[in-house]
């Protein structure tokens, strides 16, 4: 057996020369030819051997060894120029030219001495989970022959680490390194192997037509000698021991033979005796194994080894292939066979000659009965000595029929699975119990496959990012739980979001052995909701923090001046004249206006201050860490100042003032909105007083107030007297045109001021804690109310809105139940708007009383969507079925980009967690249509029709009908 790359007839000039070094990819765990020492340096057979070619041409030599499948992945993607250690495919061929083989290696399986049955015979190995290594030759040669259960792993040490450990107990690999390892790692007691399943050969090989490459190299290896390589060889190999003669030896054994002569002499006679038993029993013998013969389940035939006709066939063989009756003359190869190629004749022939040869083959065959039908046959051949006949060919023949179209079922499962994971971006994956990867589906680390088998996520990622993961998968394995998290991963350099789920799997008796898990790539998911995010805080047009983030300034604000006896001011500041500039110039010279504004605020400001957009042309400043309200005023002319000073914008050269009104914390209320309210007040006084001014609030702005509090009285009789009535306003699907429900909206009918708008009393009733038992009176009446027009023939439902004070009573089901019950009305038809505020506040209680209204069948929706904490994740957890787009954005969609980019951005959030949308405050036949193109699900506003009484309603409902 020739060890060494072999040195082809070349002249004897040295090769040419080579300006750079020569990569030579190649397994790093295959001794003795190649393999690490406890350094980790690289030694055996072919390192020298290389090192000795680069003496000899003068060319560099990189030897670039790692574990196979990712030295293979190297010379695919151009990192190598010589691929060593390489056993010769079909498949391989078509991308490799090979040199000559210059090693036989023998490829068994190892098992462990306390299996039984496993042989060279590939059939044994049905049942057994299969060790291999990733891209090795031998995983071809398992699957060409029908074994689909295997374990790959990186290297062949890590394979016999895997059966140390008992988590393999099969394995198949080529038989030097498989010695050398188990007999280095003390486990050769401990494991058999099998007669060889097929002999390779080593070669190394050049990319498919690099001819120059592939002759430098053959010409380096004609330099090296005979000698030298067996020098090589036997450093790493060692040399036979001679044997002597051992005389003295002889001398007592030739002692013993003569004695054993003379025995059997004396037992002759009793041996004549036991002929005629033996003969008797030898029939009975014969007679059982034409029995077993004729009764196993695969058929078999006898083939002559010398012209390959057919001596002896069994039962089954006649059942297989309808041959009853037929003499086993009779039967050829020819007539078994569909003789369509590769299924031929010549074809069987050369199976034959291999298994001849002493080669046992297994293989896959097109076989025929004798009366034309074709069948899938599992064929195996081996040289055999049979008794009476001599070496004879044994060949078994099973019908595999069923298995192959379960195997491709299996396999176009795994094609549907495949393919539904690259349609939704998922990847699916299984680890060991030491969180190695076994399998992977669509891989999401921008490795393939092959490359991560056998590795954890440790081996794969960056420090930072594996030790969560790490992590979360060891308690999964550790609790015996699922789990399920978000984590961010660095993969080509770019940051990437994954919502990652794993599960642990249990064997019969419950023990965890590994995982199960997958993947989603949540990226843009996760951008979108930061966008959202920011939408929901920040102006869209000047990046300036909105009114809800200036509330939260607010409170921290105010905490930190309570502690430091300070005051606070709260500026509305107003441009005076913006309309015309906006509506003479155009929105984009209006916008940039509004940027530029918003610039020179900050720079009047403290890093402590705040200035935040309230919408179109106001603007709110927070002033904190104040003595007094004069320093306040200081600060408001400092902003008037400052926007004395044209504006060049676009082309035009703009002036602007502005008109400022002021409130002080704790002096004028403690409150954000109060503070805001008189700010606001205090501003319109600054315009009557001729604008580009300020003017402080005073207690002679304060006449609303006190309108505020008669009608508070007011309210708290209205309730108790009967003045509320209930109005609807319909909501119409889009798709269809039909009324699809309606909305419930109070309204006060005062017996002095007539009828009052529900924006003139829903905040008091709140303030006062009177909305809690009108929002129940609400809910029984529109119940009543949509039973009625529903019992009427109408299938139209009733959306109700629920403030955080009713939502936050513990009785909020009963009331649901009780409203449901007493009116008739179905759960189906109710529908029950709740606010964003009310879902992120005492999240865990909350959750738990959407889970019950659910239970009760009404459909939740969320009012106003887009005006608070507008977030994908609390969405999710609490399963709402609509969003409601706020009427502001949907009253300037057509006017204000802001507006418009945050009602695309709530469709496509809905659509994308299949919610559906309701726009309302529609007006126009252009909002209309700009809702539609988008997708938005329902619409309501004046356009279709106002608030109406029940009465009125009906009738609408019945004229629609009608129409």
């Amino acid at each position: 057996m020739t060890l060494l790359p072999p040195a082809p007839s070349l002249a004897d000039d040295a090769p040419a020369s080579r300006a750079k070094p020569l990569v030579v990819a190649i397994d790093d765990n295959y001794p003795p030819y190649i393999f690490r020492d406890s350094a980790g340096h690289l030694q055996g057979i072919l390192k020298d051997t290389w090192d000795l070619w680069s003496r000899r041409t003068g060319v560099p030599v990189v030897i670039e060894a790692s574990n196979w499948a990712v030295a293979q992945a190297r010379m695919e993607a151009g990192g190598a120029d010589v691929i060593d250690t390489l056993f010769r495919t079909s498949a391989r061929e078509r991308v490799y030219d090979f040199s000559p083989p210059y090693a036989d290696i023998d490829v068994p399986i190892f098992f462990n001495r306390d299996i039984g049955g496993i042989t060279d015979d590939p059939e044994s190995l049905r049942g057994f989970s299969v060790g291999a290594k990733a891209r090795d030759a031998c995983v071809d040669w398992l699957q060409g022959h029908g074994i689909s259960t295997l374990a790959l792993y990186s290297s062949y040490e890590s394979l016999v680490d895997a059966a140390a450990r008992n988590d393999v107990k099969v394995f198949c690999m080529d038989q030097p390194p498989g010695l050398y390892l188990l007999y280095k790692r003390k486990l050769d007691d401990l494991f058999h192997r099998t007669e060889p399943l097929y002999s390779g050969q080593f070669h190394w090989a050049v990319r498919k037509g690099d001819d120059a490459t592939r002759e430098l190299v053959a010409a380096g290896f004609s330099l090296i000698s005979d000698t030298e390589r067996t020098a090589i060889a036997e450093r790493w190999m060692g040399t036979p021991l001679a044997r002597q003669v051992d005389f003295d030896l002889l001398a007592r054994l030739a002692v013993v033979v003569a004695a054993a002569a003379a025995a059997l002499l004396a037992w002759n006679w009793s041996l004549h005796r036991q002929v005629a038993a033996r003969t008797r029993r030898l029939a009975e013998s014969e007679e059982r194994f034409r029995t077993i013969f004729d009764n196993v389940n695969d058929a078999i035939f006898i083939h002559d080894i010398d012209d390959g006709h057919i001596l002896f066939v069994n039962q089954r063989m006649r059942e297989m292939y309808r041959a009853i009756g037929i003499p086993t003359n009779d039967l050829t190869l020819d007539r078994l066979s569909e003789n369509t190629p590769p299924y031929t004749l010549d074809g069987a022939k050369t199976w034959m000659e291999r298994a001849i040869a002493g080669q046992p083959q297994v293989f896959e065959w097109r076989a025929k009965t004798l009366d034309g039908a074709l069948f899938w046959a599992e064929v195996g051949m081996r040289r055999a000595h049979i008794g009476g006949l001599g070496d004879a060919l044994l060949v078994v023949v099973r019908d595999i029929g069923d298995r192959r179209e379960t195997e491709a079922a299996l396999r176009e499962s795994a094609e549907h699975l495949g393919l539904a994971a690259r349609l939704v971006g998922l990847s699916a994956f299984r680890h060991d119990a030491h969180l190695r990867y076994t399998s992977v589906i669509e891989p999401q680390l921008g490795l393939p496959p092959e490359a991560m088998l056998g590795q954890t996520d440790a081996d794969l990622l960056p420090p930072g990012d594996a030790q969560g993961i790490m992590a979360l998968k060891r308690q999964a394995l550790s609790g015996r739980i699922a789990q399920r998290h978000e984590f961010g991963v660095t993969v080509n350099g770019t940051l990437r979001h994954f919502d990652l789920a794993v599960a642990p799997i249990r064997t019969i008796d419950g023990t965890v052995s590994g995982l199960i898990g997958a993947s989603l790539d949540i990226t843009e998911r996760k951008a979108t909701e930061a966008r959202m995010d920011f939408l929901a805080h920040h102006d869209p047009l000047t990046g300036l923090p909105n009114r809800l983030l200036a509330r939260d300034r607010f409170l921290q604000a105010a905490s930190h001046a309570e502690r430091q006896n300070r005051k606070l001011a709260m500026l509305f500041v107003d441009l005076d004249h913006f309309k015309t500039i906006n509506d003479s110039l155009g929105h984009p010279v209006g916008d940039s206006l509004l940027l530029e504004v918003a610039r020179r605020l900050g720079h009047c400001l403290r890093d402590t201050d705040t200035v935040s957009r309230q919408g179109g042309d106001e603007f709110l400043v927070l002033l904190t860490d104040l003595h007094d309200g004069d320093e306040a005023g200081s600060i408001a002319e400092k902003i008037e100042e400052a926007l004395v000073v044209p504006f060049e914008l676009m082309g035009h050269e703009l002036t602007t003032s502005l008109s400022v009104g002021i409130s002080i914390y704790p002096d004028d209320a403690m409150d954000f909105d109060t503070l805001l309210k008189m700010a606001d007040t205090a501003m319109y006084s600054a315009k009557e007083a001729g604008r580009n001014t300020h003017r402080f609030f005073d207690e002679r702005m304060n006449a609303d107030a006190i309108e505020h509090l008669s009608l508070r009285n007011d309210l708290r009789r209205a309730l108790e007297r009967g003045e509320f009535v209930v109005y609807y306003q319909p909501q119409l699907d889009m798709a269809s045109g039909q009324v699809a429900g309606a909305e419930a909206l109070v309204r006060w009918r005062h017996p002095e001021r007539g009828l009052v708008p529900p924006g003139s009393f829903i905040s008091i009733a709140e303030d006062s804690g009177l909305i809690v038992p009108l929002g129940e009176w609400v809910l029984h009446q529109a119940c009543h109310d949509a039973a009625g027009w529903n019992a009427a023939g109408h299938q139209v439902g009733v959306a109700v809105n629920l403030s955080a004070l009713q939502f936050k009573r513990g009785n909020l089901e009963d009331s649901v139940r009780a409203a449901l019950h007493q009116s008739g009305l179905g759960a189906h038809r109710l529908e029950l708007e709740l606010t964003e505020s009310i879902l992120i506040k005492d999240t865990e209680n909350v959750l738990a009383k959407v889970r019950r209204l659910h239970a009760i069948g009404v459909e939740l929706s969320i009012d106003d969507f887009g005006t608070g904490y507008s977030s994908l994740s609390y969405l999710q957890r609490f399963q709402v079925d609509k969003l409601k787009i706020d009427q502001s954005f949907v009253r300037a969609l057509t006017r204000e980009q802001d507006s418009a980019a945050i009602v695309t951005a709530v469709i496509q959030m809905a659509r994308s967690l299949n919610l559906r949308t309701i726009a309302e405050g529609v007006e126009d036949e252009e909002t209309l249509a700009v809702l539609r193109s988008q997708g938005c699900d329902q619409v309501q506003g004046f356009l279709h029709a106002r608030p109406m009484p029940v009465e009125d309603f009906r009738e609408y409902l019945a004229r629609r009908d009608a129409t």
